[in-house]
């Protein structure tokens, strides 16, 4: 939104405002006096000047009366567009209710294997033969020395608790099928893959090998989907701000360690693998209009906005992929001196 004059009287300043709209420029009237009149895309800025130029001595009545028929006809294009947002929203919950093979496998998977550790006998568990490596190894990743290298992988399948299991699938039954439905089975699994090895390795080389679960998938999967339901148009990716918030903040809080002991390395592996593979649209987005491109030189919010709002806008928004990974760094480098 950029400035375009100070009006006279707020009489005027709706004159201008309805022979803008008129022309198809959007502007509103802003300030204490209500008469300061400010276009909404300042690419149109200079087109405005010119309408304002041309109209100057038009009736003001006929002014609002073209003024209402360009609402009414702007009302209709915005029915229109919500009823296309209600479309790809249905779009969009059904590729969430439908989930692909890769992300039935997995949570078939884990179901079955936390089945069979109730009721398997200790020495007999499943676990054993899926944690990284061997608890009573003395030599770094033996087991996987020895041949058995399905262990970089299989830990994923783990969980420690009726909570943990849950937690872990409600989140991949969510993200798994956008992924898959998007991008592809394959890719579906490389990326999987890529996050549960680099996870696995950093968690393995800093506490051992006792532990396990899906977390960074699920993790892997967030920053996936949620770089591309930011930044990316060409494909149909839907992430509420609600449920970033609330993953993030159990990141965080896991990483305090008022939870218990938690594969902290493992969250934080799958988070930044995920970032990285969703990384080119916002490449694209920073190429096309730069980093700054929330609140613009110039603009009202530039002009207006002061502490926390102008804050949020001019430093963490246009950043949070950047943010994301520097919290990532964080809990890795907390994890690895503590």
């Amino acid at each position: 939104m950029r400035k375009l004059c100070d009006a006279s009287s707020p009489a005027e300043a709706r004159r201008i405002v309805d022979g803008l709209l008129v022309d198809g420029i959007e502007a509103q009237i802003r300030g204490d006096d209500a008469a300061s009149v400010w276009v909404i895309e300042h690419g149109d800025l200079e087109r405005a000047r010119t309408s304002v130029q041309t109209r100057a001595d038009q009736n003001p009545t006929e002014l609002a009366k073209g003024a209402a028929a360009r609402r009414r006809e702007q009302e209709r294009e915005l029915e229109d567009h919500a009823q296309r947002r209600m479309d790809l929203g249905a779009r969009w919950r059904g590729v969430q209710s439908s989930p692909g093979p890769v992300t039935l496998a997995l949570i078939a998977g884990s179901v079955i294997i936390a089945l069979m550790g109730l009721l398997a006998d200790a020495d007999a568990d499943p676990m054993w033969s899926l944690t990284i490596d061997r608890w009573d190894t003395i030599v770094p990743l033996q087991a996987i020395r020895d041949g058995e290298v399905w262990r970089l992988v299989t830990p994923m399948f783990l969980h420690f608790g009726l909570f943990h299991l849950v937690f872990n699938m409600m989140w991949l039954w969510q993200l798994g099928p956008q992924v898959e439905s998007n991008h592809g089975s394959l890719y579906f699994i490389v990326l999987v893959l890529v996050a549960e090895i680099a996870g696995n390795l950093a968690q393995y080389f800093v506490s051992g090998p006792a532990f396990g679960g899906m977390s960074g998938v699920v993790y892997a999967l967030f920053g996936f989907v949620w770089m591309r339901a930011q930044y990316d148009r060409r494909h149909r990716y839907a992430l509420s701000d609600t449920n970033a918030a609330l993953i993030m903040v159990w990141f965080v809080l896991c990483a305090t360690g008022f939870v218990g002991p938690i594969a902290n390395l493992g969250h934080a592996g799958g988070l930044v693998i995920g970032l990285l593979f969703g990384l080119p649209p916002y490449i694209r987005q920073v190429r096309a209009v730069g980093f700054g491109n929330e609140v613009e030189e110039g603009s009202w919010a530039d002009v207006q906005m002061k502490g926390w709002r102008w804050v949020r806008l001019r430093v963490l928004r246009p950043y949070l992929p950047l943010w994301f990974l520097l919290l990532a760094g964080i809990v890795v480098g907390v994890d690895l001196l503590g």
